[in-house]
């Protein structure tokens, strides 16, 4: 981080007219850990034209040739909170085959989602009204 970008932190959270943030020194208090992922994606989609068609006449070309079309992308992630973020927005349509740490974490983040509905406790901790 920049000093730059930690006096615009300072100044969102703690801003006051009367005070003016000047920064002096940036402690690292946890290294960051980077990591690196591929993930496999499909670069185009489905006309809507080839959609509307299928629908107005009950037939029409509605798949995709995963093999001629497939796009391997990566991304880095500055820690697991993050990357987790990124992998449970997708659900069951994605599997964290390794690490064991990063695939234990997914599940029980997933488990602790999944308890909340069971239980019926309605919007999780940190999630209720009034909350951030």
């Amino acid at each position: 981080m920049t000093p730059s970008a930690a006096r615009a932190c300072f100044e969102a959270i703690l801003w006051k007219p009367a005070i003016r943030w000047h920064i002096r020194k940036i402690e690292i208090l946890k290294p960051i850990h980077w990591i690196n992922l591929r993930r496999n994606e499909i670069a185009s989609v489905i006309p809507t034209r080839n959609v509307e068609t299928a629908m107005r006449n009950g037939t029409g070309i509605l798949g995709l040739n995963i093999e001629d079309d497939r796009q391997q992308r990566a991304g880095l992630y500055p820690d697991n909170r993050e990357l987790l973020m990124d992998i449970l927005k997708y659900g069951a349509e994605v599997e964290v085959v390794t690490p064991d740490a990063l695939r234990e974490a997914v599940k029980n983040q997933l488990d602790v989602a999944a308890g909340q509905y069971r239980q019926g406790n309605g919007a999780g901790p940190g999630f209720g009204p009034g909350q951030r």
